[in-house]
């Protein structure tokens, strides 16, 4: 239903994210009189590179065309936030928080709630295993403060018989 009265179009993936991004701007068809939107999926890349997810979120942002409304989900790769991770505090000041601030500014972009993290390891530190988690996932919309007063955006994760806390419950 969300794409049925709408003309579906791939915007061209900014270079160096192949494979790491789709851009798709949706607008509706002649006889329905929807509104546009566009939907990115992103991973940007991981590990300690925050200039290089810098650069990656403003080719992004400058790839995603104008539109009433922006969805935007994906594996972002850093947290800014304390309580999504377990590891060592954020910083909002680095250049991948900061570049994804701007282009959350930029699209008006509020991110939906879950409470779930998304990514478990268990790294071996001082020679003992250490849990750690992190919530890189996220979903983020473009809803206006009325429609966000109207209903609550709220993401989950699908459950997994075989998800990697109850593999590492059997060993």
């Amino acid at each position: 239903e969300l794409l049925a009265h709408h003309n579906v179009h791939q915007i061209a993936t900014p270079a160096g994210l192949e494979g790491r991004v789709i851009i798709l701007l949706c607008t509706p068809l002649p006889d329905h009189p929807g509104r546009s939107y566009t939907i990115t999926n992103l991973y940007l890349s991981s590990g300690n590179s925050t200039a290089r997810r810098a650069r990656e979120i403003a080719a992004i942002q400058a790839a995603i065309p104008p539109a009433q409304y922006h969805f935007l989900a994906g594996d972002r790769n850093f947290v800014t936030e304390p309580e999504d991770t377990t590891g060592s505090a954020p910083s909002r000041d680095a250049p991948d928080a900061r570049a994804w601030a701007d282009m959350a500014a930029a699209l008006d972009l509020h991110e939906v709630y879950q409470a779930e993290k998304t990514r478990y390891d268990f790294p071996k530190v001082k020679g003992r295993h250490q849990f750690r988690a992190a919530r890189l996932d996220t979903i983020w919309i473009s809803h206006s403060a009325t429609d966000l007063a109207s209903f609550r955006a709220v993401g989950s994760i699908a459950v997994t018989r075989n998800n990697i806390l109850a593999v590492a419950a059997r060993t």
